[in-house]
C-alpha cells in the first residue's frame, strides 16, 4: 500500500482541481458561497472540520479551498 499511496494522493487530488474547474466554469470564481451547489449543512460541516484543523496540529493539512473537506463527508 506505501507503494502506491503517493499516486492515489496525486490522483485524489487531480481530480478534486479538475471537479473545482467545472464547478467554477459553471457557476462561477464563487460557487462555493451559492447554496445552490453547496448546501448549507455541507458548509457547516466543512467549518467544523477546519476549526477542528486549525486547533490540532497533529492533523495534516487538506487544502486551502474547503472543497478539500468534503470529499470524507457522508452526504
Amino acid at each position: 500500500m506505501a507503494d502506491i499511496y503517493p499516486d492515489l494522493y496525486h490522483l485524489e487530488n487531480l481530480v478534486r482541481y479538475v471537479i473545482m474547474n467545472v464547478l467554477e466554469k459553471e457557476y462561477g470564481s464563487d460557487w462555493w458561497e451559492n447554496r445552490n451547489v453547496v448546501s448549507k449543512k455541507i458548509a457547516d460541516e466543512v467549518e467544523k472540520r477546519r476549526q477542528f484543523e486549525g486547533f490540532n496540529r497533529w492533523v495534516a493539512k487538506r487544502g486551502k479551498h474547503n472543497f478539500f473537506f468534503i470529499l470524507t463527508l457522508e452526504i
